[in-house]
């Protein structure tokens, strides 16, 4: 499989859209000019466009539920992901069931009915609704998207004279490398580092060292939250460590304020898996509180997007 794909559902789903999309069409153009003459080439296309589309549908329903299973995504993702599959769901049985209608019909040699076109017209708008959730999944959360390249320099200009510069979020300026902080900041940034890489040693315990893993640590991921380290441990981490043994985190773009012991940094990461192509599984900002406890920096809160 190509390295930019992690899985075939991309593929599949645009076969899937394109063929019952069409078949609906073309019964609606049977059902509404073929009831004074028939119109056997549009209706065996129609025919044929429903059959294979409710069958490559099956297979787009079986890498969908692999891709669920493979690419890391956050809780906000996931609620998503089980709505786009609820719609799919729903979705594929209907056009099963109206593609069994149809040989039923063709077998029965009757004509096309408008009560058979107006439920191909609610299943098309079912696929529509899938289509929504899915596009949502990969443009609005990332899921299963390649980073795009750190832009350096000034930006680019199109060809229609616009100019734009690709990090607007932080005013224009560029991200920080970690070549570019300061001994204190590259405290900091170890710091992140180093509890981002525990938390893919299957150890739920390996990231305690650097965290405040008492009742100040809070863990915000999307719109969830966990307060306290053992709620977070116990109820979020352990759930995920199975998933997270298989990625590595890379951190970059690092904003860091110290103030005394107290230090707020913000960032950039991107899950890549552990061996293989380099690929990127999904990406993110996070930002965080440390304080220093003990000669080190530990994480007081930490939340991701």
């Amino acid at each position: 499989m190509p390295e930019i794909l992690p899985n075939v559902h991309p593929i599949l789903v645009n076969f899937t859209i394109a063929l019952l999309a069409i078949a609906t069409l073309l019964f609606l153009v049977s059902a509404i000019w073929g009831r004074g003459r028939p119109l056997p080439g549009i209706e065996a296309a129609a025919n044929w466009n429903l059959w294979l589309g409710a069958a490559i549908t099956a297979l787009t329903i079986a890498a969908g539920l692999q891709a669920a299973g493979s690419v890391t995504h956050d809780e906000a993702a996931h609620v998503v992901m089980e709505n786009h599959k609820h719609w799919a769901f729903g979705t594929a049985a209907l056009f099963g069931v109206l593609a069994l209608w149809n040989a039923w019909r063709v077998r029965r040699e009757r004509r096309v009915g408008f009560a058979f076109v107006a439920v191909l017209l609610v299943a098309l708008g079912g696929l529509a609704g899938t289509g929504l959730r899915g596009a949502d999944l990969v443009f609005g959360h990332g899921v299963g998207v390649l980073a795009l390249p750190e832009a350096a320099g000034e930006g680019h200009t199109h060809e229609g004279g616009a100019e734009h510069a690709h990090d607007e979020e932080s005013g224009g300026a560029p991200p920080v490398t970690e070549g570019a902080l300061s001994p204190a900041e590259a405290e900091v940034a170890a710091a992140l580092t180093s509890f981002h890489a525990a938390l893919t040693t299957g150890d739920a315990t390996a990231p305690e060292p650097f965290v405040l893993a008492d009742e100040r640590f809070v863990m915000l991921e999307g719109k969830h939250v966990n307060r306290g380290w053992a709620d977070y441990r116990d109820n979020h981490l352990k759930g995920e460590l199975a998933d997270l043994a298989k990625v590595r985190f890379r951190l970059s773009g690092y904003r860091i304020r110290i103030d005394g012991d107290l230090a707020a940094a913000d960032f950039e990461f991107h899950i890549l898996p552990r061996t293989g192509p380099e690929m990127d599984f999904g990406s993110g900002r996070g930002t965080a509180v440390l304080l220093r406890s003990g000669g080190r920096w530990k994480l007081q809160l930490l939340h991701t997007s």
